[in-house]
């Protein structure tokens, strides 16, 4: 009896040992995600209410990165980070009342085509890549 259940013990403990192993290596690392040899620009999380009807029934963690296409406008672009940041949770915020539901993740690729123009707007077009790393919607 206590040698079945010293066994059992030991088959869970390595059964989780193994399953959170996986994880740790499926989980995408965010050095991955970005073209090597070009600077970023990394913001803070953003932390967006998620809204319907008037009523927050969640929020929207994201991790925003801007990669640069020219390593030259590195200060230049460094120094238009809260008008951007500024930009961009207006954005955010019109774009949760509109699209987002508790229900469903959050698309990063619509994510990123829709700050776009608004990036765009603040330091010229096609000076910058945006990345959304992580979007993750808790509800309330």
């Amino acid at each position: 009896m206590m040698r079945s259940l010293l066994l059992l013990c030991w088959v869970a403990l390595g059964m989780t040992l193994i399953g959170s192993t996986v994880y740790a290596q499926d989980e995408p690392q965010d050095d991955e995600l970005l073209k090597e040899g070009r600077l970023s620009l990394k913001f803070e999380p953003f932390r967006i209410a998620v809204l319907r009807r008037g009523r927050v029934t969640g929020t929207a963690d994201l991790q925003i990165t801007l990669q640069l296409r020219n390593n030259n406008e590195y200060e230049e672009l460094k120094a238009k980070l809260p008008q951007l940041r500024s930009d961009m949770v207006s954005a955010l915020s019109s774009l949760s009342r509109r699209r987002w539901l508790i229900s469903r993740p959050i698309d990063p690729d619509i994510v990123s085509r829709y700050l776009k123009p608004y990036v765009d707007r603040r330091v010229g077009a096609g000076r910058l890549d945006i990345y959304v790393l992580k979007a993750l919607i808790d509800p309330a």
